[in-house]
């Protein structure tokens, strides 16, 4: 089990920490960095937690929050997690393939029930045989085939890029489809899922594939949505109309491919250091 009240030393009580290839960084020069990284990007704010063996070493919270207002980032503010939510909605497949509930080698339109092409989402796919080759396991290895989104593509629609499995392209669209799977063989949306299964059992309270009243006071507030209205392309939103408006997609189940999982940081630093363990 995860344990929620997982903490760390404040940056300040350190002057180094360790990277990936054993080299070690002084707060002080990472620090510099960060800072400079995002004034040259042009980003507001942002968080940034080490993890060293299992531990966190080092978390601070740089710039702002609300770049109208000034409002500072701090420890509890809530970021969209963006495609943090495909890592645990494969560790929720997961749990269902160990469970029997779903092969990873089955081809998915066989949960669906009919060919793939027929479901209206994936009309586009009529006449192209490969759709039926497709896997929980092709989708998790981001080897189906689809482009990242159909809306990215010249003429907006969804087409099977290569046969799949035979190579790696990542695909948003990959991880829509098998969530509509996994919904259709447990019967329950993906927010239901995440929070009975993962969530709720971890103390994740204030983590969730959709918006939360409770994340009002404590969020990001400057960003953008996958409009779902004006063809899911990105459109910038102005402060106070922030992340409860993102959709794409299932909308109040919650949906894996798109950048509307809100988690406070400690819940998503948690469950790595406990995941990667």
């Amino acid at each position: 089990a995860i344990v929620l009240s997982c903490s760390a030393q404040p940056a300040s009580s350190q002057d180094s920490f360790t990277t990936l290839d054993g080299a070690s960084v002084s707060v002080a020069e990472f620090e510099a960095s960060v800072s400079e990284i995002l004034e040259k990007a042009g980003v507001a704010g942002l968080s940034c937690a080490v993890i060293n063996d299992s531990a966190i070493v080092y978390l601070k919270a740089f710039g702002q929050k609300d770049a109208s207002t000034g409002d500072q980032n701090d420890e509890e503010t809530n970021f969209a997690a963006a495609s943090f939510s495909k890592t645990v909605f494969a560790f929720l497949v997961m749990t269902l393939v160990g469970e029997g509930a779903l092969d990873l080698d089955e081809p998915l339109q066989v949960y669906l029930g009919r060919p793939l092409h027929e479901d209206p989402a994936y009309a586009d796919l009529d006449g192209d045989e490969r759709a039926g080759q497709i896997t929980a396991r092709m989708v998790l290895s981001h080897t189906t085939g689809f482009p990242n989104w159909r809306f990215l593509t010249d003429d907006g629609r969804l087409r099977i890029m290569f046969d799949p499995g035979s190579r790696f392209s990542y695909s948003g669209e990959g991880f829509t489809l098998l969530q509509k799977v996994v919904e259709g063989v447990t019967g329950r949306g993906l927010e239901e899922l995440a929070r009975t299964r993962i969530f709720a059992p971890l103390g994740m309270e204030r983590t969730s594939y959709v918006w939360q009243e409770m994340y009002e006071s404590k969020s990001r507030r400057r960003g953008c949505r996958l409009d779902a209205d004006h063809g899911g392309g990105l459109r910038s939103l102005p402060s106070g109309d922030h992340e409860r408006r993102w959709h794409l997609g299932s909308g109040r189940t919650g949906d894996v491919g798109t950048a509307d999982r809100h988690s406070v940081r400690a819940h998503v630093r948690s469950w790595l250091v406990e995941r990667y363990r």
